[in-house]
C-alpha cells in the first residue's frame, strides 16, 4: 500500500529544492497545487477599507509602486533590501497563516518556510500582477503613502500616476490633486480611452521602427477643400507633412508627425500646425496619424495602408475639422517632397484653385496629376457607396 506523504515531508522537499537554488515561483510549481494552498498561494480575502477589487491596470500600477519602494529602501542605506523584506512588511505572512488555517486547522510554525511562502506570493505578484496578495499589498501601501507623504510627493511622475490609479480617493494635505485627464485614463475599463487605444495599437516594435524609417522626411500633401460649392475649378489644399522616427529619449513609443498648413485668407507667413503620433493598427496592415490642431485643439485622423517598405507616395482617408467648425472626411494624397526641409515650403503652402495649383507646382510636386486624381472623393452607386482606402 502506497504511503501518503505528510505535510512535513512536503516541507522537507521544499527545503531541498531551495538548496538547489530554484527560484520561488519555480519551487512552488514543482511542489504542486496542494502545497501552494498549504503555504498561502490560494485566494486572498478583501480587506476593510480597501476591498474594492483592482483591475489589471491597477495591479500593474501597484507592481510599479512596490518596485519603487524596494529601490528606495536600497538607496536609503539598506542595499541588502529584498522582496522578503517587502513581503514581511506588507503582512503577506498572514495570508500564509490564514490559508493554511483553513486547510489544516493549525498554524505554520517554521518561520523560515513561512517567510519564504510570503516571498513567493510577492514574487508571483511582481512577475504577473496576480490577484493573490494584491489586497494586502494595496492596504499596506495605502497606510505607507499616508504616513510618508514624501513617498508620493517626491516620486517620479509615472509613480505618482500609478499611485493615483490605485488610490484615486487619496487627498493628502499639502500635495493636492496631481491627476490630469490623461493620468486618469490609466484607471482603465473597457470603455476608457486608454483601454480603447491600447486595444487597437499594434505593438510590433520591428514594424514600428520600419514605419519610422521608411516614412521619415517631408511630404507634400494634396487634397480638395471642404468648401461647399460646385464648379469646374475647385479649391485645393497644398500642405506639408513631416514624419520622424521613434524618439525614445523624449518618451516616444511610436513615430511622430507634424502637418503644416495655411488656411484660405490667412496672411501670416507662419503656418498652423497639427501634431501627433502614428499608430500601427489593424494588425499592422494600416497606420493611423492621430493628432490635434494647435489652435482649435480639434482632432485629426488619417488612416493609411502600410506597405512595409519605402514608398514615394501614399494615399489616406482623412477626418478633421474645417476652419469654419464642421467636421469632414476626405481622401488625401501624399508624395515625397523635393524640398529639403519645411522652411523651403514656406511660400508654397496654402489653398489654390486647381488650375492655379497645376500651373504653379506641376514641376514642383512629383506627379501632381496622379495626386489630384487620387484625392477625388468619388463613390459608387451615385454617392451611395463608401470611401474605400
Amino acid at each position: 500500500m502506497r504511503r501518503k506523504r505528510s505535510f512535513s515531508t512536503i516541507i522537507f522537499s521544499a527545503r531541498f529544492l531551495r538548496r538547489q537554488a530554484i527560484s520561488p515561483t519555480r519551487l512552488f510549481h514543482l511542489i504542486g497545487k496542494p502545497c501552494r494552498l498549504l503555504l498561502g498561494l490560494g485566494t486572498s480575502q478583501h480587506l476593510p477599507g480597501v476591498d474594492a477589487p483592482m483591475n489589471e491596470s491597477q495591479r500593474l500600477a501597484l507592481v510599479a509602486i512596490v518596485e519603487y519602494r524596494l529601490i528606495l529602501l536600497r538607496k536609503k542605506g539598506d542595499p541588502e533590501a529584498t522582496q522578503k523584506d517587502i513581503a514581511i512588511e506588507a503582512g503577506l505572512c498572514k495570508v500564509v497563516d490564514r490559508e493554511r488555517e483553513v486547510l489544516l486547522k493549525k498554524p505554520l510554525t517554521d518561520k523560515k518556510v513561512r517567510a519564504r511562502a510570503a516571498t513567493a506570493i510577492l514574487h508571483n505578484f511582481l512577475a504577473t500582477a496576480a490577484v493573490q496578495g494584491s489586497p494586502e499589498l494595496k492596504a499596506h501601501f495605502n497606510r505607507l503613502i499616508q504616513e510618508l507623504p514624501d513617498f508620493r510627493s517626491q516620486a517620479p511622475r509615472h509613480i505618482q500616476v500609478a499611485i493615483n490609479s490605485v488610490y484615486p480617493e487619496l487627498d493628502i494635505e499639502g500635495i493636492g490633486d496631481i491627476r490630469t485627464p490623461s493620468d486618469q485614463a490609466v484607471v482603465s475599463s473597457e470603455f476608457s480611452w486608454h483601454h480603447v487605444v491600447s486595444s487597437i495599437r499594434h505593438k510590433d516594435q520591428k514594424l514600428l521602427e520600419q514605419l519610422g524609417k521608411y516614412y521619415a522626411g517631408v511630404w507634400d500633401v494634396v487634397r480638395y477643400t471642404a468648401r461647399q460649392e460646385d464648379g469646374p475649378d475647385p479649391w485645393v489644399v497644398r500642405a506639408a507633412l513631416e514624419i520622424g522616427p521613434i524618439d525614445a529619449e523624449k518618451g516616444g513609443e511610436e513615430p511622430w508627425f507634424t502637418i503644416h498648413y495655411r488656411p484660405s485668407g490667412m496672411r501670416s507667413p507662419d503656418f498652423l500646425t497639427t501634431t501627433g503620433t502614428i499608430l500601427l493598427i489593424n494588425g499592422g496592415l494600416d497606420f493611423q496619424l492621430t493628432g490635434y490642431e494647435s489652435v482649435a485643439k480639434a482632432p485629426l485622423y488619417v488612416i493609411v495602408r502600410f506597405d512595409g517598405e519605402k514608398v514615394g507616395n501614399f494615399q489616406g482617408l482623412l477626418l478633421r475639422r474645417h476652419t469654419q467648425g464642421r467636421m469632414f472626411a476626405s481622401r488625401v494624397s501624399f508624395v515625397r517632397s523635393k524640398a529639403a526641409s519645411m522652411g523651403d515650403l514656406t511660400d508654397a503652402i496654402g489653398v489654390y484653385r486647381e488650375s492655379k495649383l497645376r500651373g504653379l507646382f506641376s514641376g514642383d510636386i512629383t506627379d501632381l496629376d496622379a495626386c489630384l486624381d487620387e484625392a477625388v472623393n468619388t463613390t459608387r452607386n451615385n454617392g451611395k457607396g463608401v470611401l474605400l482606402l
